[in-house]
């Protein structure tokens, strides 16, 4: 999905979300091999944050995880989930 797209639809919305799917980049290419943690995860995020920041969204930004389905463990969802707050704001 494009960065105008995303864009038009944070004009929409007055939250928008980012399904993380996985902690970590192997987990992901294990459950998704077709999505890119950086390109399809993390820069939408930043579009996301960069609208958000303008005031675009009233209800900010939320993510999911889809917890079990990489046989990961409470760790590596802990340390994704505080990546995600540190730099992901």
């Amino acid at each position: 999905m494009s960065y105008e797209y995303v864009k038009q639809m944070s004009e929409l919305a007055d939250r928008m979300s980012i399904n993380i799917e996985a902690p970590s980049h192997q987990q992901l290419s294990e459950i998704a091999p077709n999505k890119d943690m950086n390109n399809d995860i993390i820069k939408r995020q930043d579009a996301i944050r960069e609208f958000d920041s303008k005031g675009a969204l009233s209800a900010g930004q939320t993510t999911q995880l889809i917890v079990g389905a990489a046989d990961e463990s409470d760790s590596d969802i802990l340390k994704m989930m505080d990546w995600q707050y540190k730099n992901q704001n």
